[in-house]
């Protein structure tokens, strides 16, 4: 009833929001699902994100959300 489709960034020390790559990973994730759908897309998504304290969910929310 589920499918995953996993991938990893490589930073610096210390950087810890992630910048434009993870849009790159996140249509590779689509586009691998609709190439295993017929074309169709998700709709829904859960993205694990690792490596951020508490103290920064407000920045990574403003940052790599949108």
């Amino acid at each position: 009833m589920s499918q995953y489709y996993s991938d990893f960034l490589i930073q610096k020390k210390g950087q810890e929001i992630v910048q434009d790559n993870m849009r790159d990973s996140i249509c590779e994730a689509i586009t691998t699902f609709s190439k295993h759908h017929k074309g169709e897309f998700p709709t829904t998504f859960i993205i694990y994100r690792d490596g951020v304290g508490d103290a920064q969910r407000d920045q990574v929310l403003s940052a790599e959300i949108p």
